[in-house]
């Protein structure tokens, strides 16, 4: 599937097949499209109550493209977060600062308050 537009058209995202290979897994095609058009992402990286202060620490926005990718490509594990870190594609897909790994998505939700994690 890619992001496919015949017109312009606002509010609306049209999804169509293609037998081109976009990249080695094919959810993240269709989640870019829908995530940037939803502002899904954004809106809960502004939501987060975690506040990043270090100056190499990763945008949470990056943080959570990373943690929700592995869902779509079948991961089960924070291991499979490693896996598409090969794929170069998908830094450009979802506009990434750069390439997150396991151990950076657990130290964002450990820092994250379980009572402000609730809410």
């Amino acid at each position: 599937m890619i992001l496919c537009s015949r017109r312009p058209v606002r509010r609306r995202v049209t999804l169509c097949t293609t037998a081109d290979a976009l990249t080695p897994y094919r959810g993240p095609v269709p989640w870019a499209a829908f995530a940037r058009h939803t502002g899904i992402v954004e809106r809960l990286a502004a939501a987060c109550p975690v506040t990043r202060t270090s100056p190499n620490a990763k945008p949470i926005h990056d943080i959570l493209h990373r943690f929700l990718l592995p869902a779509l490509v079948d991961g089960r594990r924070f291991a499979h977060v490693e896996r598409l870190r090969e794929d170069s594609t998908i830094t450009t897909l979802f506009d990434l600062s750069g390439v997150v790994g396991d151990y950076t998505i657990k130290r964002l939700f450990a820092s994250i308050a379980e009572l402000a994690g609730a809410a």
